[in-house]
């Protein structure tokens, strides 16, 4: 009798985190702006002026957001998207504001359970589909610190797992 419980509860939670999982897949990316499609699709983005690394295959662009935009209360500063070959392969959101205790609950009711860990002193919270992983980073808090320090707002990536996989064919030119 007890094998069957434990059985049950195990396909059970099995089942909760693979529908977080297709939550994000299903999302592929933030609000109107979605992994593997062509920069040019969405009006108003601008070549920046970093570079977001030395190849020569990805182009980082930047675009002032919309109302709609914003995450409720928390207002968004500005889109980045990273594209390789002209494709969106990563959306980063910075936001103008400290607000992670919010975030982390529209975040969590959207795609279920995160995992902590720390990102150059920086804590980061992810959320990983099958072909998509998100990551928030509490640029605001740093580790020890039990006050929101001044400076860099809070940040979150959406990032395709076949990103670093598009930007290798584009180097190596196949």
């Amino acid at each position: 009798m007890n094998f069957r419980l434990v059985y049950f509860l195990l396909v059970f939670v099995l089942a909760i985190a693979a529908d977080s999982n297709k939550a994000l897949d299903e999302k592929n990316g933030f609000k109107k702006y979605k992994l593997g499609t062509p920069i040019n699709s969405y009006p108003g983005f601008k070549i920046s002026n970093e570079k977001p690394s030395t190849d020569s295959c990805s182009l980082l662009y930047e675009k002032t957001p919309e109302l709609s935009d914003n995450i409720g209360e928390v207002k968004v500063s500005k889109i980045i998207a990273t594209t390789s070959r002209d494709t969106v392969v990563k959306i980063e959101v910075p936001l103008a504001e400290a607000n992670i205790p919010k975030l982390l609950e529209v975040f969590s009711k959207e795609f279920g359970k995160y995992t902590t860990s720390d990102n150059a002193g920086d804590p980061s919270y992810k959320w990983e589909g099958d072909n998509v992983k998100m990551i928030l980073i509490d640029k605001a808090h740093r580790r020890g610190n039990k006050e929101y320090a001044k400076g860099p707002a809070d940040v979150f990536t959406i990032t395709s797992k076949d990103a670093e996989l598009i930007r290798r064919r584009c180097v190596s030119g196949k």
